[in-house]
Order: structure tokens, then sequence, then C-alpha cells
């Protein structure tokens, strides 16, 4: 039974995060509207952006669908005043609740499939009237020229429109630090608090150095029970349902370990249970979740002593000691026992071997001062990885003639040092900024003419939005990325109310003397100089205009980006775990994604991966 304490921690939560994204063309917390672009984008066949009230820093899509035509995000999104990257040891303590951090949720996001999205490349998406210029749909759109009526916003906890908020999750450890899906379909056996019906088990690396898995109840359902913060009468059905999780596994590690950063579940269906961990310091660490009424112990710290109180487990084996903080983990795709783990001062992801612990992670691993951010599997075992210097490469640790292929040899017979995706405009490092996250589709994205295996990254850049690449492993190709979405943000700083009167002349200055409050500080905020910044989501033709004119801004001289007109960082970018799939009868292949940004944006695009 809940306590008074989880309606305290929801409304809390909730206090954090921003009613509505910030400027005239706002969109309230938690309201979703399709992105219409004036020019067809041929990489995007449908877009929708809904806006969180915080900076996304993780997300991940349950991977099946809970009902025909529905599907289900989790959404890392954090106070924007939050940017912890790494565990911070005043304020929280390992292994236990901190319980002076901050309380905060996570978000669960259903999106609806209508008739236009799920046909892939609907006539109605690419009517004059979808595609119409900006000024002549400026009357019927909340943000001119980029997102369409806003009665396509959440409005019950129903799914009202593209996308909805209809459930949170609320903890007391300030943000989290990954959070992942476990890919068995009914949770392990795991229901939630008051035997709600389930949809699905979340791992989740929290902010006090804490590991938990939360069986998450399915919003949609009616048997939903659960604490609920902030609601009355009158905004029952306006508000999003915020529960308190009851924790079915938690998971900690020793302090020479360090907290965990990154998380991934292992794929195969007789191990899924098997979670992986990867630490700040430098370990790749594993648990085993135990299944409802299994009576296996979690790991060496034991099971849960009742259905209400979980034992914290230490891992069941530390695999590797890397030597420096990991910021990724992922299993190899069909694999129970190989991993790639990514971080710091890595110029490669190393390969870990669960039934070989601390054997050789690869001779290519170490080395370099950037970071690696993110890793992901392709269908043929190359890797796709992305780090914080900008650059995006393709590994292949199993076969590196493939790979060897793809960097070709010079007229010295030397092999060129080059096996990085470009980005199609062609941006210099300062505009492209760091790469934060990089996802290869599922499932593999065909082949090629020669019969090469195809991928298609997903990539998520700190100044260039979010960008589109194919890469055929082992035919020598990786094409250029291109973007496929951003968010603008725009920073003013207001000019205040005296010295404005300053500029216009003595007499409006002695007028405005005479006026009531006029030396009142409190009377004119703006007099300071406060900034403020709006963000709008942008399509792909439009992003593609407005980087492009950064880069020649860049080219006329300018030794930096504009600081009052910035992109927003995307930190985290996912496509939807299944193979990407025949569409209409163009035959056009496409496979649905997700990407969050700094800006508080989550967008929901339907991509083309048939990239020949």
């Amino acid at each position: 039974m809940s306590s008074p304490d989880d309606a305290s921690v929801g409304a809390a939560a909730l206090a954090r995060l921003r009613d509505a994204s910030p400027g005239a063309e706002s969109m309230a917390r938690f309201a979703s509207a399709t992105v219409s672009d004036a020019d067809v984008a041929e990489d995007v066949l449908a877009d929708v952006a809904a806006y969180t009230g915080g900076a996304v820093w993780r997300l991940d899509w349950l991977p099946r669908e809970a009902r025909p035509g529905t599907r289900h995000v989790a959404v890392e999104s954090r106070a924007f005043d939050d940017d912890a990257h790494a565990f911070r040891l005043g304020s929280a303590r390992l292994g236990r609740l901190g319980d002076d951090a901050r309380a905060a949720i996570v978000q669960i996001w259903a999106l609806r499939l209508d008739e236009a999205s799920s046909s892939r490349a609907d006539a109605s998406a690419r009517s004059p009237t979808a595609n119409a210029p900006a000024s002549k749909r400026r009357k019927k759109t909340p943000a001119a020229g980029t997102t369409a009526a806003a009665a396509s916003s959440s409005t019950s906890r129903g799914l009202v429109g593209p996308a909805s908020m209809p459930l949170g999750l609320a903890h007391r450890a300030s943000h989290a630090f990954d959070l992942r899906w476990c890919l068995d379909a009914d949770g392990l056996g795991h229901a939630p608090r008051g035997g709600s019906t389930v949809l699905g088990l979340l791992a989740i690396a929290l902010g006090d150095g804490r590991v938990e898995a939360w069986a998450v109840p399915d919003p949609d359902a009616s048997d939903v029970n659960g604490e609920e913060a902030e609601e009355s009468s009158s905004a029952a059905k306006s508000s999003p349902r915020i529960i308190r999780p009851a924790p079915a596994f938690v998971g900690i590690t020793t302090p020479a370990q360090g907290p965990t950063l990154a998380l991934d579940w292992c794929g195969r269906a007789d191990d899924g249970d098997r979670l992986a961990g990867a630490t700040e310091g430098g370990c790749v660490v594993l648990w085993r979740v135990p299944r409802k009424g299994s009576g296996a112990g979690a790991g060496t710290g034991g099971a849960a002593s009742s259905s209400t109180s979980v034992a914290p487990a230490f891992p069941l084996v530390e695999l590797a000691r890397l030597g420096r903080p990991q910021r990724a983990v992922a299993f190899a795709p069909g694999s129970s026992r190989l991993l790639a783990s990514g971080g710091h001062a890595m110029s490669a992801p190393a390969i870990v071997d669960a039934f070989d612990p601390f054997a050789a992670c690869g001779r290519e691993a170490f080395g370099g001062g950037a970071a690696l951010t993110s890793l992901a599997w392709t269908s043929s075992g190359a890797l796709v990885a992305s780090s914080d210097d900008g650059r995006v490469a393709l590994h292949d640790p199993f076969q590196p003639g493939r790979v060897e292929a793809m960097l070709g040899r010079g007229a010295d017979g030397k092999k060129a040092a080059k096996r990085h995706f470009d980005h199609a405009e062609g941006f210099a490092k300062v505009l492209a900024g760091a790469a934060w996250a990089a996802d290869a589709t599922p499932g593999g994205a065909g082949k090629d003419a020669g019969g090469a295996d195809r991928a298609v990254a997903l990539v998520g850049s700190g100044g260039a939005g979010c960008r589109l690449g194919a890469a055929v492993v082992g035919a020598g190709r990786l094409d250029p990325l291109v973007v496929v979405g951003a968010t603008e943000v725009v920073s003013a700083r207001a000019v205040g109310a005296r010295a404005a009167a300053k500029k216009a002349g003595p007499e409006e200055e002695e007028g405005r003397r005479t006026e009531p409050g006029a030396d009142d500080p409190a009377a004119d905020p703006a007099r300071d100089g406060v900034e403020t910044e709006s963000a709008r989501p942008m399509s792909a033709s439009e992003s593609r205009r407005v980087l492009v004119e950064a880069r020649r801004a860049l080219e006329a001289g300018a030794l930096r980006p504009s600081p009052e007109r910035r992109v927003a960082a995307v930190r985290c970018a996912r496509w939807f775990r299944e193979a990407p799939r025949e569409a209409g009868g163009g035959g056009e292949a496409s496979a649905w994604a997700a990407w969050g940004d700094d800006a508080g944006f989550v967008r929901f695009q339907l991509l083309k991966t048939d990239r020949r």
C-alpha cells in the first residue's frame, strides 16, 4: 500500500519541470503535435514532437506493442539546472536512498500510430495542406511553421493525439543515468504494486548509485493502482498519473567499482534475466535479476525478503576492470556472453567475454583523449560508436577485414585513416559538437546490390540535431550523415526600460520618470537584462537550412556559432527494436525512432531506412 510520502514525491517532481516550453511559440508540458515540413524530406515519413518539461537525457522503447497501434517509451527528463554526468558523493550515499536528493520522475510516453503515420507514406502527409508554406499555416499552428494544431496534445490519461504522457514514475534520486526495458515479454513474471497489469520491467541506474528494476503498470489498463500526486477533481482528467513504484530488484556496487552509468539487458530468451552495468570505476558488472517466484538470489547480496522489501544485491560477477569510467555497454546480438563497453580515453569499444573475465579486450581499445559516449551493434556484428570529439565510427571486432575494406589504401599502399561518418553539409567540429548518442537499425536494413549487409545509424549530436547515415559493412561505403530534425534555441537579453528610454532621448526619459513605479526595480524585471530563451522543434528541411546558414557564418570568419541562436544538444537516440519493414506500394523500408534534446523535446519519427 502506498505511503502518504509517495504523493509528495510526485508533486515535488512535477514542480521541477516547466509547465511550457519558453518563448512565444510555447508548447504545454506533456503536450504533443505533429511536425509539418514545407518541403518534402525524403528521409522523414512521419514526425511528432512532444514536450517533457525538462532536458531529455535518456529514453528507451518498450520492445513490443502493448496493444495494436500503440508503442511506449520511457523518458528520463530532468530539471534544466541538473547537468550531472557523474555520481556525487556529497549528494547521496552509495547503496542507499539519498534522503537529501531531489524528487524526479521517469515519464512513460505512449505513441499512437494513426493512419497517417502507420501507412509510412500516406498521401495525406504530403498533401498541399500539410506542406504549405509556413506563412499560410501560421494561424493553424501553435509554433509557427513547425507543429500542427494543439488539439493533438494530450488532454486525458487515454491516448489523445499522436503522443501522450499518461504515467510518471516518481523517485528520490534527482535523476537517472540510464534506463532500459527488459526484453522478456512478461517482465520476468513481476507485477506492479497492487497486482495491476504489467506493461514491462524497467531497469534504471539512479542518481543515488543504485540500480533498480520496476514492474511498470500498463497506464491504459483499468486496474492501475498506486498513490497519485496532486490530483483534484478538476484536474484528474488532464494530469498524468504519478506513482511511486516498488522495486522488484535493487542492485548496488562496491565503492571501488563506483556507481553504474549505463545498462543493458541480455537479448537471449533463456538468459533474459541478465543485466549488465558499466560503472564510473571502469568496471563491467553483471547481475541476475530473479524471476518472480524463482527463489533464486539476485547476486551476492541475496534475494527479496518479502513482496514489499527487496534486499540490495551486489553484482554476480565483475567481468572486466578497464581502468577508466565506462559510459556505454551492450550485449552482442543473440549472445549472453559477449559484451561491448566504451568510455573515457578509448579509441574503440572493448570486447568483454563473460566466460573469460579479465581476458584481453582488444588491442585498439585504449588510447586517445576522447571518450566514447554510446555504442550499438549492427546485425552483422559490427559496432557503431560515438565519441565526445564529434566522431561516429564503425568498428568490427570479429572480422576487421570488413572495416579495412572501407578504409581503402592510398598510392603508397598504406591504409587511409578514415572509418568515420562525415556530415553531409560539410560541418566543422565546432558546429557539429560532440556525438552524444548512436544507435543502429535492429535486424539490419537489408543488403546492397553486392549482397553486403547494410545498417542505418541514428546519431544525436551536440550542435547539429539528430542525424541519419547508412553504412554498408564490407563494401567500402559510409554515407554522410544528414539531419532529420533539430530544436532551435534562441537566446535574447531583455533590454531594460531605463536603457531603452535613454536611447530614445531625454524627453522620453523625463516623461518616464513621472510614471508610477518607474524607480522601483521590482516593477521592471527586464531592466536588469535578464536572458530569456525560446525553443521550437524544426522539421528536417528547416533544420538543414538553419545549419547551413551557421556553417556559412563560420566560413565567413566567425570564430564560433552564434550564442543567440543555437541547436539544442541531442543526448539520446533509439530505434524501435524491430527490423525495418516494407511500407506502402512504393516498397520503402522504414522504422520508428525516438530522440530527445536539452530543450525538453522528444521526437518520434518514422524514418526511411532504404538508403541506397
